[in-house]
């Protein structure tokens, strides 16, 4: 006797098949040129992410392309939206970014990929330049535009190798105002490693009168930076002060008493 068939669909529970995508010769081109901009790079997933849709990304004025799948996209909440919401990026699989330079949007594709940004320009804890420490300023305030914050992670341990080993304050300081000018002042993260590390650093007491100056012009900028130098300068000659945001003038005077 014919064993019985049963109908698909039946009651009893079934293992949820694994759908494979079947990618148009379009879509294998874009994915081998994923892959081929990642070269050298340890991926976090070769798997299913290579089966989503990708995306065309044109960086900068200029308007360089990049391409990446949407389900690595999709780890920014700015760039899911931008993938999957009712907006003409998600119709046209084309993402206009022109306000971002293309060095720093690759990095954050590497990122997204890989979770690290080992590739990005002239960033080698090594070579302790002044441009890496732009590089990195400028790359963590697209990371907080786009609300990656692992990518700001990452970036805050680079800074922390670097500026151990270069021992610069006054390039720190342009560095750090340029991240404070595009962090919310909820940014704790960030603020609490500004504090320990211009704590390391100090204030010098050989300081030229131009960067004496330049530090003077950071502390009477004011807002957040300016409390957080204080904190730090604070744990330096060990004082206390309470009400520190209204008494940020008359911090900055007895700090450079002291300092004279």
């Amino acid at each position: 006797m014919p064993a019985k068939r049963t109908r698909k669909g039946t009651a009893g529970p079934q293992k949820k098949r694994k759908t494979a995508v079947r990618l148009d010769p379009e879509e294998q081109e874009h994915t081998q040129t994923a892959a081929t901009e990642l070269e050298g790079t340890t991926l976090v997933n070769d798997g299913d992410g290579f089966q989503s849709q990708t995306f065309t990304i044109l960086a900068g004025p200029q308007r360089q392309k990049f391409t990446a799948h949407a389900s690595f996209l999709s780890q920014s909440p700015v760039l899911d939206r931008m993938c999957h919401g009712q907006f003409e990026e998600s119709r046209t699989f084309t993402i206009g970014l022109p306000d971002d330079r293309p060095d720093v949007i690759r990095a954050v594709i590497q990122y997204l990929y890989s979770r690290d940004i080992q590739k990005f320009g002239s960033v080698n804890p090594s070579g302790c330049t002044i441009t890496a420490l732009f590089d990195l300023a400028e790359l963590y305030g697209v990371a907080e535009k786009y609300q990656l914050k692992g990518l700001k992670t990452v970036i805050i341990e680079k800074l922390k190798v670097i500026i151990d080993v270069a021992k610069r304050p006054i390039p720190f300081l342009a560095v750090a105002k340029d991240i404070y000018n595009c962090i919310p002042d909820s940014d704790e993260d960030f603020r609490s490693f500004f504090r320990v590390a211009y704590t390391s650093l100090s204030l010098p007491k050989d300081m030229s009168e131009v960067l004496r100056q330049q530090f003077d012009d950071h502390l009477a900028d004011g807002g957040t930076m300016a409390v957080d130098m204080v904190t730090a300068l604070c744990r330096i000659y060990d004082i206390r002060i309470t009400g520190m945001k209204n008494s940020t003038n008359a911090t900055i005077a007895l700090l450079k008493k002291e300092n004279q």
